[in-house]
């Protein structure tokens, strides 16, 4: 019969749960540093006038990354609240119902007018809006970026 006997039992278990906190901790630093990143790379690479035209810079200044955290995950999530963005992002064909607005005209045949606004009444049309993918393009880019730095933070919280 062999047995045996451990000794230290509580440094050992004291070394293996403070390693479960570093690797926590790099995870969430790496996590929010690749979200920022993500988001520049997006306004930078893809709104920039490479994937859409910048005419406002309305959409390239709403992405964002935001942050998650619970017991068992970290995520970051870069997206917008855009609403026009997921008609670029996805695409669409179908009918497009225009609501009854006003408009205003202060030009006429290159000539400059008094403004005159008038009712155009509510309408539908046939709209086709080719995908114009920014986010999800990125995404795909960037991922063997983000996993290599992901596996690197899991080796800097072991060590």
């Amino acid at each position: 019969m062999i047995t045996g006997e451990v000794t230290g039992v509580e440094k050992v278990v004291a070394h293996f749960g403070g390693m479960n906190d570093r690797v926590h901790v790099e995870l969430r630093e790496t996590i929010k540093t690749l979200g920022f990143d993500l988001q520049a790379y997006i306004q930078r690479n893809k709104l920039s006038g490479q994937v859409l035209k910048n005419r406002s810079g309305h959409l390239r200044g709403s992405i964002h990354p935001n942050f998650y955290e619970d017991a068992s995950s970290i995520s970051a999530i870069v997206g917008t609240n855009v609403e026009y963005a997921a008609i670029h992002e996805y695409g669409f064909d179908g009918n497009e119902n225009v609501r009854e607005h006003l408009r205003t005209i202060t030009q006429a045949f290159g000539h400059a007018i008094n403004p005159v606004t008038f009712t155009v009444h509510a309408y539908s049309r046939q709209m086709h809006m080719p995908v114009r993918s920014f986010l999800r393009t990125s995404l795909a880019e960037n991922a063997n970026h983000i996993k290599a730095e992901m596996q690197a933070a899991v080796q800097r919280g072991t060590k």
